[in-house]
């Protein structure tokens, strides 16, 4: 009686390790990075206190601005949505990582250099 309880014991044991390592082999291995959507939507945050005229983004790569991504101006505390295909865009980050030029109704600017808006899809201005 006590050789089939010790047998029953460990075939039990032994499915019990086969699971345990079938779990932990699965959690080791590398999930599949993610891949943004071609199409990113962008929300800027005017908090600035001043009238948002304007929205340029430009890969780092590049030295001129895109064209305005407002359509029209932004007042203070107010949100722009716009979107764009990153398939359009190469370099870095594959469309994901842009300079951003913001122009203000006082005629000043502030730019905001290499930001990822596949992960931070929200600009916010301050």
């Amino acid at each position: 009686m006590l050789f089939s309880d010790t047998k029953s014991y460990l075939g039990n044991l032994a499915i019990v390790a086969g699971l345990s390592i079938a779990t932990i082999a699965c959690t080791l291995t590398p999930a599949k990075a993610e891949k943004p959507p071609d199409t990113v939507r962008v929300s800027v945050v005017n908090n600035s206190r001043k009238l948002l005229k304007a929205i340029y983004m430009s890969p780092p790569s590049k030295d001129t601005w895109g064209p305005n991504e407002l359509e029209s101006p932004i007042p203070d505390r107010e949100i722009a949505e716009f979107e764009w295909k990153r398939s359009d865009f190469q370099g870095q980050e594959a469309g994901c990582v842009f300079d951003v030029r913001a122009e203000y109704g006082d005629n000043t600017s502030t730019d905001l250099d290499q930001i990822n808006l596949c992960k931070t899809p929200s600009i916010n201005l301050k």
